[in-house]
């Protein structure tokens, strides 16, 4: 984002995760911004540039506050809360160390910070390299100093390879020739889904399948609601199979027939993987 400045900021601002690469080979063909390679100036850099960012924005939404203190009843916690997070983004550089309730982590995210965001590192080794051999790896871990934070190493030259296979097969097999179970991409939106408390169910037609993306303890009409609203208005029940009932017997029709299609009401919620027709009416 280098020469985008707010623009560059003010995007990072409407998204739900932050993915943070950092550089960890040396490689005198490739420059290097600084001149030279040291992952963690490199980290702190940009996490310096986010949370001064912060602190110019939580600045301004407090100045506007105060002088609509009288507007809203709840302008008084907001301001307190405010204070709370100027005071620890200009001596502690993290909110981590800040503790809210419910009522609180709700008002929070009104202020849109960007240091709230939740993060996943990633660590961009050399296409030589084992994932787990770098010696940098161990030294950002430790730096993080924390048990939730999720780092994952990925070679950006091998991804680059990866993508421009077409057939599954010559997938496979370049990812077995590297001795990997899966390509640093599927690791890497198995752990955003994960970070972000997100699932994915099917719909399967004639037509076409589709994947739709909801929160984890989904109920089957909230789910509805993000193929139509109409559908969690007029719920009347989810006809549901598992994913792995779907394969085994071939499909929707294979799986009613063997016993594995269930009718769940307003309660139920949606499981990854769920395979679902909603009956509605409107």
């Amino acid at each position: 984002g280098e020469g985008l400045g707010n623009k560059f900021l003010s995007h990072i601002k409407e998204v739900d995760l932050i993915l943070h690469v950092i550089r960890c080979f040396d490689d005198p063909d490739i420059d290097h911004i600084e001149n030279s390679l040291d992952p963690i100036r490199d980290m702190r850099i940009v996490e310096d540039e986010l949370i001064l960012s912060d602190l110019v924005s939580a600045e301004e939404q407090l100045k506007k506050l105060k002088k609509e203190i009288d507007k809203d009843i709840g302008n008084k916690e907001k301001i307190l809360i405010l204070e709370k997070i100027i005071k620890n983004l200009t001596t502690e550089k993290t909110l981590k160390n800040l503790n809210f309730n419910k009522d609180e982590e709700k008002i929070l995210k009104t202020f849109n910070l960007i240091s709230t965001k939740p993060k996943i590192f990633i660590c961009n080794l050399n296409e030589k390299e084992k994932l787990n051999d770098n010696k940098y790896i161990n030294i950002i871990k430790s730096n993080l100093n924390d048990d939730r934070s999720i780092i994952i190493s990925i070679s950006a030259e091998i991804e680059s390879q990866i993508a421009q296979l077409e057939n599954e097969v010559e997938k496979k097999e370049f990812l077995d020739s590297l001795d990997w179970n899966s390509s640093g991409l599927d690791r890497i939106i198995k752990s955003s889904y994960s970070k972000l408390n997100l699932i994915t169910y099917f719909t399967a037609g004639e037509k076409e399948t589709r994947a739709w993306t909801i929160k984890k303890n989904s109920t089957a009409p909230d789910a509805s609601a993000v193929i139509h609203t109409d559908f969690k208005k007029g719920f009347i029940c989810a006809e549901t199979t598992s994913y792995e009932d779907y394969i085994k017997y071939g499909g929707s029709k294979g799986a009613k027939e063997n016993g594995k299609t269930r009718q769940e009401g307003k309660e139920y919620l949606i499981k990854d993987g769920d395979v679902v027709h909603f009956l509605f009416n409107v």
